[in-house]
């Protein structure tokens, strides 16, 4: 049986721009990267396995070319920090968000509770995530000061909150 391919989709020469309109800039392919196969499927468990495939075939093209590569958060940053004339990535598909780990993922050593633990793909917006973390009575220690960012942006730019003790 043939491997399954992952679902990935580019469009080339394109320009893109910011949420703010202050970063605009032409790039050579814009990539959409999905959790779901080529015939458009879903896993059966570990939904993030296709978009992970995705992110790797995408990774060898951009080295196979001398490009570089970056992943797309939800384009809020006023600065071009996340921005390449290369190969961009909106990873605003790879959303997959679970709360709580099996003791089985963490190092014997882990003091905390795993039930506190998130695993969220790089699409998976500020908002998503607080909406997800509200209905278990939970809340992220900082945040940024919109919810419009995803995690991938947020850690590609260095957004940051404002909170006391917090960085």
């Amino acid at each position: 049986m043939a491997e399954q391919q992952p679902l990935i989709h580019f469009t080339p020469a394109q320009v893109w721009t910011n949420k703010h309109q202050n970063v605009s800039t032409h790039i050579e392919r814009l990539y959409e990267a999905w959790n779901r196969w080529s015939d458009r499927s879903h896993p059966d468990q570990d939904a993030w396995q296709p978009g992970l495939r995705a992110l790797q075939h995408i990774v060898r093209e951009a080295e196979a070319a001398g490009k570089r590569v970056r992943g797309l958060g939800g384009g809020w940053s006023l600065s071009e920090a996340a921005v390449t004339p290369d190969f961009l990535v909106d990873t605003k598909q790879l959303n997959n968000l679970v709360i709580g780990m099996s003791t089985a993922f963490l190092d014997p050593q882990y003091q905390g509770n795993p039930q506190h633990l998130v695993f969220a793909q790089s699409g998976v917006s500020v908002m998503e995530l607080n909406t997800a973390l509200a209905a278990r009575a939970l809340a992220l220690p900082t945040s940024g000061a919109s919810n419009g960012q995803t995690i991938g942006g947020a850690i590609s730019t260095g957004t940051h909150g404002a909170a006391h003790a917090f960085g």
